[in-house]
Formats: C-alpha cells, structure tokens, sequence
C-alpha cells in the first residue's frame, strides 16, 4: 500500500437543456472528455464509474466539456465538490497490525474503494466495458459467435481484497452476449440466418417479433451529408415499411419520408 493521502471529491453531471442529472454513462463519458480535453490541467484524476473522483493533488478551477449529440453538441453542467482527504497509511497500518483504527467505521473500506478506482480506471478506459465486466477485443477465428447471431465475450472483474497482511486482486472471470458490428441489414441476416436475397423476400411474423425484441436498445452510427457521423439507439421495428413510415418536420409542420 502506498503511503500517500488522496483527495475525494464528488462528482456529478446535470443536463444543461433539462436541468436532470445524467446518467452514471454518461456521467463516465463526460469525465473521459474532460480528461481528453486536459481540463484537470497537470493533474491526474480517476473516476469510480459512479460519483467520485480521486486525485493526489487538488483539482483546478475547470470548465466543462460539449459532447457532440445527435444535431449539435449537449452541454453539461459539471458540479466537482471537495470531499475529504484519505490517508491511506491507516490501511497499511490496518493490514499489518490487525487492529481497527480509531475513527469513522467505514475509512478501511473507504480508502480499498479509492485503490480499486486507481486499478480499474486505465483498463475500463482502454476497454469495453459493462456493469463490472471488462471485455478485451478479441482477433479472428477466438470469436464465439452463437447460432443466433449474437457473440459471446469472455471478459474480467478485478478488485482488490484484504488478505492476510497483504491486499490481493481477485479476479474473477464472466461472460456477456454482444450484437456484432456491421452493416444493420448484413446483421439482421445473420440473426435470422437469411441471405440477403432472402431479406428481400420479406419477412414473417415471427421475424419481426424475434427481431424487435433483439434490436431494442442497440446503437447504431448513421453518416449524413458532410459526412457527418451520428449516433441513434434502436427504440423499435416499425408497423410500416421505410417507405410508408413518416416523420413531422418541425420546421415547416409537414410530414415527410
């Protein structure tokens, strides 16, 4: 354990156009922008993936990033407030000697909170992750693609753990199911195991359930003029085809296609 203090500070994100706070997501994403972004100036902060913030020296005065949305960038209001100092030589005193340190109830477990945001930080940024998981890229024929189309991923937890007068990283090993990348219609394919002459058939009932109960949630990145990428999530499989689907153009009130 490394006898050095840390600086706690919380950490939260508000919706500049709704005035709501963000999601814990979006909340990591800000940060990782602001981090690109050197808003921390010199300093090197870490981020649990929830509120906090740790940093061995004091945050500077920062201005909040822009993150581009679906039309034009979203603001966000970033609130970083100073919390307490965590001297992390009760730790080590604590793994060495056995004994409980005068003081708050939870400071052991405060300061093994602040050491997992240090061993989780770089690799959950280098990586996808989801939830606890963290799930290295995977090359060529090590891909487990499933009958369904869908891949499965090997991936990691790590955290550390109080052993007997050492801290140890445990590392526990999980699964999760992701949707490949690639062109929306080529995966569709896959997922029903149809070939694109097939696609253009139709498709039946059941494909349709199967398909909008599976799509729901995905994201997909769609490049427009000026070759411009955004970003859209999946909310659904529409009753009509694209062709008969219209929208309501809020600029002249009038729908279009």
């Amino acid at each position: 354990v490394p006898n050095l203090k840390l600086l706690q500070y919380n950490f939260d994100v508000i919706m500049s156009r709704t005035g709501r706070q963000a999601s814990r997501s979006v909340r990591g994403k800000v940060f990782v922008e602001m981090v690109k972004q050197k808003k921390f100036g010199k300093c090197i902060p870490v981020y649990d993936w929830n509120d906090l913030i740790y940093c061995s020296t004091s945050l500077p005065v920062i201005i909040p990033p822009s993150i581009d949305g679906y039309n034009k960038p979203t603001q966000f209001t970033v609130k970083i407030a100073y919390h307490k100092e965590i001297n992390l030589q009760v730790l080590r005193d604590y793994i060495k000697s056995g004994k409980e340190p005068e003081g708050p109830d939870d400071y052991i477990q405060t300061c093994v909170h602040a050491l997992n945001a240090y061993i989780n930080y770089k690799v959950r940024t280098s990586f996808l992750s989801v939830g606890r998981g963290i799930y290295p890229p995977i090359q060529g024929e090590r891909r487990i693609l499933l009958q369904s189309g869908e891949e499965l991923r090997k991936g990691f937890c790590q955290s550390l753990r109080i052993g007997w007068k050492e801290l140890l990283v445990n590392v526990d090993t999980c699964s999760g199911i992701f949707c490949p990348p690639g062109n929306v219609v080529n995966v569709i394919g896959t997922f029903l195991g149809y070939s694109e002459s097939d696609l253009k058939l139709g498709l039946y009932d059941e494909d349709k359930f199967y398909l909008n109960k599976i799509l729901k949630g995905i994201k997909i990145f769609v490049r427009h003029r000026d070759d411009k990428r955004e970003t859209f999530t999946i909310d659904g499989l529409s009753r009509e085809s694209a062709d008969q689907t219209t929208f309501k153009n809020g600029q002249d009130d009038k729908n279009s296609t």
